[in-house]
């Protein structure tokens, strides 16, 4: 009898090379056959595609999918496209998996049958130099998330980075491809996770935290570009935007646009500060101003928000009201200095939620 396929880990591949041997290595390391790996090879011009060929030609549960270069949303969506398990996990090609996570992660899935399930995980900050600068590793409680808590742990304001991001995810498979929940290849500039935990977890009845650390997640300083030179961000935001209202609208949950947009808007636009002219800066903290204020006629009420970042959410709301752009670009220039300089010890904590 065929065993059932539990789980399909998805990694997009750009020019990965040096990273691949660490990252594919640390999944195959798993001695669990109920799993796949469907590697995509968007389009990259180094040695990526050979090194995964490689892999599966030895490995029976790696799949090599290769296609033009389109985007990490693009490549994303075609491993959903061929995924066989009953969940999906998404991996970068640069981070890592929990050594044993996999084995255990999977024994579980065979017995829950959860929309979602929610792991912990570590995520690692990296300097120009490759030094590890920054260390956050976070665990969550064995628990359930309802219904009524969704929308407080997709926009975080619980500060636990909950349902931030995809990669400590797990989703179900039947689930995504029912209602054809798939990346934005819209979005170029991030948050593209976002969406896609809002629009899935629109249809979620039940979400389970396991308290198993599961993912790493490394941040390169200097090695994602595409931010800083690009000033495609602000279409991006505006189709953030009437995407998340859209779907927000069909749960009266539209409360929670504006602020979260204020949050999007001006972390990109602090992403992106850098190698522009003052005038140039203003406008653009203008113009994120402008596609907010679409949303603004029903918003969440700062209680609603987690001491930790109401302070910052208000100052911005505030100042953008009363049109002190020239203030706030200076507490962005503060903020900018304080990032950058105070880089010089590890700083390592762990939580658990």
């Amino acid at each position: 009898m065929e065993n059932i396929m539990n789980l399909s880990i998805i990694m997009p591949v750009y020019n990965g090379e040096k990273y691949l041997s660490e990252s594919v290595g640390a999944i195959l390391n798993n001695s669990d056959d109920s799993f796949e790996l469907i590697i995509v090879n968007d389009g990259s011009i180094d040695s990526s595609k050979q090194i995964c060929l490689n892999y599966a030609l030895h490995d029976k549960r790696v799949d090599l999918i290769n296609q033009e270069n389109k985007g990490i949303c693009s490549a994303r969506n075609a491993g959903i496209g061929k995924a066989r398990g009953r969940f999906i996990l998404f991996v970068d090609q640069d981070d890592s998996i929990v050594p044993g996570a996999i084995d255990r992660l999977c024994r579980y899935l065979a017995t829950n049958d959860s929309d979602m399930i929610i792991g912990g995980k570590t995520i690692q900050c990296f300097d120009v130099k490759g030094r590890l600068v920054n260390q956050r590793c976070i665990r969550y409680r064995d628990g359930i998330i309802t219904k009524d808590n969704i929308y407080r742990k997709i926009f975080d304001l619980d500060c636990d980075l909950c349902l931030a991001h995809i990669w400590n995810c797990v989703y179900k498979t039947e689930l995504i491809k029912r209602y054809k929940i798939m990346f934005s290849p819209e979005l170029k500039m991030g948050h593209e996770d976002t969406l896609f935990n809002l629009l899935y977890a629109n249809k979620c009845n039940m979400i389970s935290l396991v308290s198993d650390h599961l993912y790493i997640y490394r941040r390169r300083d200097g090695q994602s570009v595409s931010m800083k030179k690009n000033m495609n961000y602000i279409s991006d935001l505006d189709f953030f935007m009437s995407t998340m209202y859209e779907s927000l609208s069909k749960c009266s949950m539209e409360r929670y646009a504006y602020l979260y947009g204020l949050r999007i808007g001006y972390s990109w636009f602090f992403e992106s500060m850098s190698d522009k002219t003052w005038d140039v800066q203003l406008r653009e903290i203008k113009a994120i101003k402008e596609i907010c204020d679409k949303y603004k006629s029903q918003y969440t009420q700062y209680k609603e928000i987690n001491s930790k970042k109401r302070i910052y959410i208000q100052i911005i709301h505030r100042l953008t009201e009363r049109r002190m752009y020239v203030f706030l670009l200076g507490i962005l220039y503060i903020k900018k200095w304080i990032v950058k300089y105070g880089k010089h010890s590890i700083n390592k904590k762990e939580f658990c939620i």
